[in-house]
C-alpha cells in the first residue's frame, strides 16, 4: 500500500476492509486449500496400509 500510494495508481484506488472481504477471502482460500488436498487424500487411499506402513 505505501508503494501504491507514491505513484498515481495509489491516488486513484482505495482499500476498504470490510467483513464481506474478510469472509469473501477466507471462503476463497478454504475452496482453493481443500481442491489443492484432493490429489494427494486420492493417492494416499490407494495404498495399502500395511505397505505405507513398511515404507517408514
Amino acid at each position: 500500500m505505501l508503494l501504491l500510494s507514491s505513484s498515481s495508481l495509489g491516488k486513484e484506488l482505495s482499500f476498504q476492509i470490510t467483513w464481506l472481504n474478510l469472509f469473501f477471502a477466507m471462503g476463497v482460500s478454504l475452496l482453493f486449500g481443500m481442491i489443492s488436498a484432493i490429489a494427494p487424500a486420492l493417492n494416499a487411499m490407494r495404498i495399502e496400509p500395511i505397505n505405507a506402513i513398511n515404507r517408514t
